[in-house]
């Protein structure tokens, strides 16, 4: 399982947070358009994805990984 991030934007780091705050991805020096997280390891449940792009601009968005 694997999650998808595209942007017209150059990503640059990508933090993943669990329902309780902890950071279970923190991936820096993307650098590209396009990233692709594997989150198959992860529990289900509600997670939180921190997205920093090259302009500054930080975007947060919550994904719900299922069984």
């Amino acid at each position: 399982e694997f999650l998808n991030i595209e942007s017209d934007t150059i990503i640059t780091k990508i933090v993943v947070y669990n329902i309780t705050g902890i950071p279970v991805i923190d991936k820096t020096g993307c650098n590209d358009y396009s990233i692709t997280l594997n989150v198959s390891h992860f529990s289900p449940g509600l997670y939180i994805a921190r997205i920093y792009f090259s302009d500054g601009e930080i975007v947060t968005s919550r994904f719900v990984k299922k069984q």
